[in-house]
Parts: C-alpha cells; structure tokens; sequence
C-alpha cells in the first residue's frame, strides 16, 4: 500500500500494486467497480461507503494515462464525504496498480487522516474483488476437477496419461496421439 501528497489534481494519492496482468485487471474493474451513480454505494466497512459518480473513462493506458478511471465519493457516516477518483493504472506487463485519488476542491480541506484510512479501506476492498473476480474461473473449474487417485485404475481416464513405453523404450508417434 503506498500514500503520496499533492500529486497533480489529487492531494492525497493511495494504491496497491495487484498481481494481475493489464487485461485481466481491465475486465476485473468493469465487473466489480461501482458503477451506478444512483445506488447506494458499495459498502466498505461499518459505516463506510463508495458511490459511483458520472464520468467513468476507458483508455488504452498509453503515456501513463490510467486503464480505467472511476470519480466517486467516500461517505463515513453519512456526514463526512470526499471527492476520489478510483483508477487502475499501467504497473509493469505482468502487474496492474489500484489508486484511489482524494480530488482537490478549493472549498474543502485536505482529507483528514480518517479520510485517508477510508480511502485505503476502499483500495484494499476493491483491489480483493478485482484478484478475486479474476480467480474466479479458475476456482470454479478446480471445484469440478477430478484428480485421480493413485492406482485406481477406474480414476484414469483413457487416453489422459502417458502413452505407454514399448519394449525398447520408446514410443509410437500413433500410441501417443490414439491411445488404446
């Protein structure tokens, strides 16, 4: 997790690095991001809340332009709120980084440090669903996967193993393509 200061139009910056390639990430956040600017928000944390708001962009990530950027509001309580932009920018090829930018506003404070431990909640939150959404499919099929037991002949599936060796060690190019 890494907090920075005054960053462009931002005046506190918060994210995390995620194990998931760009792709990946990008369908990740169009899936699980708020979205409805109407709905009630997202619920964090007891009483902490992440509302969408209008103006959610899409780009290639180019010149260091985020993948995705989302402007939303932290509520606290019902009383305290703070303009954020949640964004999932370039890391490396392999990686993806979640932020969450606290937006200046001339009339309002700098977050308060309860404002800045929402805003990781809201990172940590969101940076969960996005590795878990992406986990999914791979989970679902672990779940209906059979791993044979050893040596239970009625577990091996034809044709799934390895082809068998023939008197000189070797094997026919035909074994191996069309078992049995």
């Amino acid at each position: 997790m890494t907090v920075a200061g005054d960053v462009g139009s931002c005046t506190t910056y918060v994210s995390r690095v995620l194990d998931l390639p760009p792709l990946v990430a990008q369908a990740a956040f169009d899936a699980v991001r708020p979205s409805d600017p109407h709905a009630r928000g997202t619920l964090v944390r007891g009483a902490i809340r992440v509302t969408a708001r209008e103006g959610y962009r899409r780009t290639s990530g180019a010149s260091g332009m985020p993948y995705r950027s989302q402007p939303a509001v932290i509520v606290v309580a019902r009383l305290r709120r703070w303009a954020v932009e949640l964004e999932l920018v370039p890391w490396s090829s392999r990686r993806t980084e979640l932020g969450l930018c606290f937006v200046k506003n001339r009339l309002a404070a700098p977050p308060s440090p309860s404002a800045v431990a929402a805003g990781i909640e809201v990172v940590e939150l969101l940076g969960t669903k996005l590795e878990v959404w992406a986990s999914e499919p791979l989970r679902a099929w672990a779940d209906t996967a059979v791993t044979p037991r050893a040596g239970v002949a009625s577990d091996i599936k034809r044709g799934g193993g390895p082809a068998p060796l023939r008197a000189n060690g070797s094997t026919s190019s035909a074994e191996v393509a069309w078992p049995g």
